[in-house]
């Protein structure tokens, strides 16, 4: 799988940057007008957005599957054209009391079990 250090290092920080973009746009393209996406650093977004009241689970995991697939597929990047098989999505609801800290730590840490179970996936 395709990462941002493999592609920086193969290619250049210029491919590295257009990736990036690219997957930004995916990104924005699936989200709402008023909702607020960032980078906070190597290839890791973070997107703010409002939910119904009513949130549960489903919600939830139908917001980080329509984010993952926006990110799944080829991306041209002037030099390349990468087959890349989607982001790695953590999705969080915000409970009563959470402030920006715990939310971003939620999110992280389903991040990164969403990574583990695809790592395994791969090797099986």
């Amino acid at each position: 799988m395709i990462t941002l250090s493999k592609l920086t290092t193969t290619s250049d920080h210029d491919a590295g940057d257009r990736f990036l973009l690219a997957i930004c746009a995916r990104l924005k393209n699936n989200c709402d007008e008023n909702d607020f996406i960032a980078r906070i650093g190597g290839d890791e977004f973070v997107v703010f957005g409002k939910i119904p009241n009513e949130c549960d689970n489903g919600v939830a995991s139908a917001i980080q599957q329509r984010l993952f697939a926006s990110t799944v597929g080829n991306i041209d990047i002037s030099t390349t054209m990468i087959n890349y098989q989607g982001a790695s999505i953590g999705v969080t609801v915000s409970e009563e009391g959470d402030g920006v800290e715990s939310l971003l730590q939620r999110a992280d840490k389903e991040m990164y079990l969403v990574k583990k179970q695809r790592k395994k996936m791969s090797l099986n």
